[in-house]
């Protein structure tokens, strides 16, 4: 998931930066209903564990297909002059985000180990719900506000006026 996932990247950026949020939306909505519908085949097939494995797979494999059709790339050349900076600010996010994803599935790791996988299914299944409501809220406010911050940059009264404006 993680690899296929790095393949929808730029063209996301892309797609936000021309403030396609209907096409961001419809790609998230019909990757999650694809994936949790694979996921309960697979379970009524039998699959066990296998079943969630497989639902993370398919939801990611739709996600990026929809982030690659129609093709929102288009060849460039490589500007080497500023990768330094680029790179020192690139490996500050990751480090966050993988720490992010070590904090937030660690309870995964320890559920197993205290009261077995049946506990863990339960949990995943029950947090679910709750989770992607969280997920659809945050991502709207983030996809809407930060391209919309970016134009701002330059002028630091209007930046903060949009800011406080979207707090409230």
């Amino acid at each position: 998931s993680l690899v296929l996932n790095s393949f929808g990247y730029v063209p996301q950026a892309l797609l936000r930066k021309e403030f396609q949020f209907k096409r961001l939306a419809f790609r998230s909505l019909a990757s999650t209903v694809f994936g949790a519908l694979t996921g309960l085949a697979m379970a009524f097939l039998g699959f066990g564990v296998y079943s969630m494995v497989g639902q993370l797979l398919a939801t990611t494999v739709i996600n990026v297909a929809f982030l690659w059709y129609p093709p929102v790339l288009r060849p460039a050349a490589p500007q080497i002059a500023g990768m330094k900076h680029v790179l020192h600010y690139a490996l500050g996010i990751f480090g966050s985000r993988v720490l992010n994803y070590a904090s937030l599935r660690m309870i995964e790791i320890v559920i197993p180990i205290f009261f077995g996988p049946a506990a863990l299914a339960l949990y995943i299944m029950g947090s679910r719900v709750p989770a992607v409501v969280a997920q659809m809220l945050t991502a709207v406010m983030v996809d809407v506000n930060l391209p919309h911050f970016s134009r701002l940059v330059d002028r630091p009264p209007l930046l903060r006026e949009a800011f406080y404006t979207s707090l409230r």
